[in-house]
């Protein structure tokens, strides 16, 4: 039996089942099953080949075995520990054979996964970072413009302007800085894209296959990048546009 990738690539568009292919020995494929991660769940699929190992050679065996060590995986119904009884079945076959170790398959998942999840949180903290900075810089900025336009601000209350226009103006003008840096940002994805992309290759990643299973799709994510950064925006303007809102504007005139 051949897994669906093996199928696709070598017959494409028909089916492969009464072919007959050579590996160590002559094969004829009796059917065709799902794709499966052998060695991490951010690989591709690839070309998987069943056997059942009472047709198989001495020789081939030997090869095989040559290249990678025999894998046992056990299914149970409950969360139980079958090391003793698998240790007692392979004594029984063979009392020569050695055992390397036994492993859950959750630990073999959590193993493949670690790199991947190590390069994410990076990536989280980082971004969290530069999102913090920028809020941080937003309100300092907003800040300095309200102390430096107090007596604009009150001869505009004192000719008719309300509060909620005034808190309005300052609102806007940091959601208009952060959307301008949005649209930057925005921008530049693209360029940014390739440099990810040879990051995600020195980590061991495939990038062109793999790395789509483990890195959010570039839409999404930069969706919820511009609307972290217009919530944060908003935020960060509150503050000083109150505090703009909130001016006398006869002590505001009066202000030096």
């Amino acid at each position: 039996m051949i897994g669906a990738a093996a199928a696709r690539r070598y017959w494409p568009g028909r089916s492969p089942i009464g072919e007959s292919f050579r590996v160590g020995q002559n094969w004829r494929i009796i059917g065709v099953v799902a794709d499966v991660k052998n060695h991490s769940l951010v690989d591709a699929e690839d070309v998987v080949v069943y056997a059942p190992m009472s047709q198989l050679s001495d020789k081939f065996t030997e090869m095989i075995n040559g290249w990678y060590p025999t894998t046992f995986a056990i299914r149970v119904a409950a969360s139980v520990n079958l090391a003793a009884a698998a240790q007692r079945a392979v004594d029984r076959a063979d009392p020569q054979i050695p055992i390397a170790r036994f492993s859950t398959m959750q630990a073999v998942i959590d193993s493949t996964v670690q790199k991947p999840r190590l390069f994410s949180l990076l990536a989280t903290g980082f971004s969290a970072f530069a999102l913090g900075l920028t809020a941080i810089g937003l309100f300092g900025l907003l800040s300095y413009q309200v102390a430096q336009r107090t007596r604009e601000i009150g001869t505009r209350m004192a000719l008719g302007a309300d509060r909620v226009s005034v808190l309005r103006m300052f609102l806007g003008r940091g959601l208009f800085l952060a959307s301008t840096g949005v649209v930057v940002g925005l921008a530049a994805v693209g360029l940014v894209n390739p440099a990810v992309q040879h990051l995600l290759a020195d980590a061991g990643i495939d990038a062109s296959q793999g790395a789509r299973g483990v890195i959010m799709n570039t839409i999404p994510a930069a969706v919820m990048a511009a609307i972290a950064m217009v919530l944060s925006a908003m935020a960060a303007s509150w503050l000083p546009a109150r505090r703009a809102a909130s001016i006398e504007p006869m002590k505001a005139l009066r202000t030096e």
